[in-house]
């Protein structure tokens, strides 16, 4: 079968999104799973500590396949590195359902793991690339969608099996576990129908094929010899030979060259540390365990409100489909986490009054309060920006990479705020929450001074931009696709500009769609 045009974009991004909604279903599986009397009577009741570490083992293991494609990532291709991370995700989720000691499942969750952060590593990479500059953020924003929708997906998969009274002893662990391997054969069903990034394959002096696909995308009879093709075809093939010819190296990732990678390389992976500083996962992960022991509400009540702090959550992050690509990628970024400052701040006063008994149950109501507007205005932000901003931010040659260090970066955050969260709760309190809220408070100036604007550029003018702005400090030229235009004239933007082709206008149509 031979897609073309809109139907070939559409199945890129339902199987991008089968890899993402597995991402958001692991982060919460377990969470809701590790504190019932059948998973701690089947491991022998394993001590605060051994439990913590059985949770938050799985981002080591997305750590290491994040990191792992700094090696494999340009030498698989973007097409089957997702099928290797889905592979290593099924092995992962039959040994975690099969587990019957510790060892047995911390060995499940960092297979699983490797294979999640292999796909963390390279989806967003792969729909950076397969997508025109007009509507890239948008397709990589509704796949992060369903990244956040795994996570009440697993919430109240964990419901049913633990509260719903039909399934006893250890199934109503294992099977929520097990449901894990299902995601990925919905990846392994569409990768035959897509082709490799035609960036990829330039990269790789696979010139005529990088033809190929770009009449495949453009659809509409499209072909290889057609004008418009060869015009975006040559641009793609151009600047991957302009990078060929710097002869890099792997010390490029730690010097500023011609293409600043080093500093691209930081501008990608900061957002992703910001993004778990925000606290977000010592809500996901520990949300029951927030409501159970600070606000002293029943384990099927701290369930069930945890399940609809993560609906908000998910509602939240299907909003910027609509306007990311008008408003761009900076004001979503420093406004939504001034939203997400003061939420978190607001639960750190309910906390606070939630330890007076006379003040407990208002403040317990108002602690929820604040935790699904937390939720929400997350989503509606930092859930998915840093995942769209790290794959423009980077060259070409350094784009998994970049992406690989990136989500590196995110997974280790990740593993030390779940580490940290219960010792907090437990010894800090409400105080615990002050310490999110004084790295957004530092956040938003580095956001301000340092970061440039990637909404509406080509990845190609994203290399021009770098090429001619030095400084790290971006305040006069804060918008990389206006600066390129100032300072290279309409002649030489049409270089790299993609033109507004009939592919562009059937992704625009699919977007508008989505939303």
């Amino acid at each position: 079968m031979h897609l073309t045009g809109l139907a070939l974009k559409r199945t890129i991004f339902a199987n991008c999104c089968f890899a993402f909604v597995l991402f958001g279903y692991d982060q919460g599986v377990l969470s809701g799973l590790a504190s019932t009397p059948q998973f701690l009577e089947s491991f022998n009741h394993p001590s605060s500590d051994l439990l913590g570490t059985i949770v938050a083992i799985y981002d080591i293991g997305c750590f290491i396949g994040s990191l792992s494609m700094l090696f494999i990532g340009d030498w698989l291709g973007r097409r089957r590195s997702i099928v290797l991370g889905g592979i290593l995700i099924c092995i992962g989720a039959l040994l975690q359902a099969s587990s019957y000691n510790v060892a047995h499942m911390i060995l499940g969750r960092i297979v699983t793991g490797v294979g999640n952060g292999i796909n963390t590593a390279t989806v967003p990479v792969y729909q950076a690339e397969m997508s025109s500059s007009s509507s890239r953020g948008a397709a990589v924003m509704a796949e992060l969608a369903f990244t956040v929708f795994g996570i009440p997906l697993s919430n109240w998969v964990d419901f049913a099996f633990v509260f719903g009274g039909t399934v006893h002893g250890s199934a109503q662990w294992r099977i929520p576990l097990a449901l894990q391997a299902i995601f990925p054969l919905g990846t392994f069903i569409l990768i035959p129908l897509i082709p490799e990034s035609p960036r990829w394959l330039a990269l790789h002096g696979r010139n005529e094929q990088v033809h190929q696909v770009v009449a495949q995308l453009e659809g509409n009879d499209a072909t290889p010899g057609c004008p418009h093709v060869r015009e975006k075809a040559q641009l793609i093939i151009d600047g991957a030979r302009h990078e060929a010819e710097l002869k890099g190296s792997w010390l490029d990732l730690f010097r500023n060259d011609k293409l600043q990678n080093l500093r691209r390389i930081i501008l990608g992976a900061l957002p992703q540390f910001l993004q778990q500083f925000t606290g977000i996962n010592a809500v996901v992960y520990f949300g029951p365990t927030i409501f159970s022991t600070s606000l002293g509400f029943s384990p099927r009540l701290s369930a069930i409100v945890g399940g609809c702090g993560s609906i908000a959550f998910f509602i939240g992050s299907c909003l910027p489909v609509l306007f990311i690509e008008r408003s761009g990628r900076r004001p979503i970024m420093i406004y939504g986490l001034i939203a997400t400052c003061l939420s978190m701040a607001a639960l750190a006063v309910a906390a606070y009054h939630a330890q007076i008994p006379a003040l407990q149950r208002a403040s317990g109501y108002g602690a929820i309060a604040c935790i699904f507007t937390y939720q929400f205005v997350y989503g509606a932000s930092w859930a998915g920006i840093p995942w769209v901003f790290a794959p423009e931010i980077n060259s070409l040659r350094m784009r998994i990479p970049g992406q690989a260090i990136a989500s590196a970066t995110e997974w280790m955050s990740n593993y030390v705020v779940v580490q940290i969260t219960p010792t907090g709760l437990e010894t800090l309190g409400w105080r615990f929450f002050l310490i999110w809220v004084a790295v957004m408070v530092a956040a938003v100036p580095y956001l301000y001074f340092f970061v440039p604007e990637t909404g509406g550029a080509t990845l190609e003018e994203v290399d021009m931009y770098f090429v001619q702005q030095e400084g790290w400090v971006i305040v006069e030229a804060k918008n990389i696709r206006q600066f390129v235009r100032e300072h290279e004239g309409d002649a030489s933007t049409a270089e790299v500009e993609y033109q507004e082709t009939n592919a562009d206008k059937d992704e625009e149509e699919f977007v508008s769609a989505a939303r």
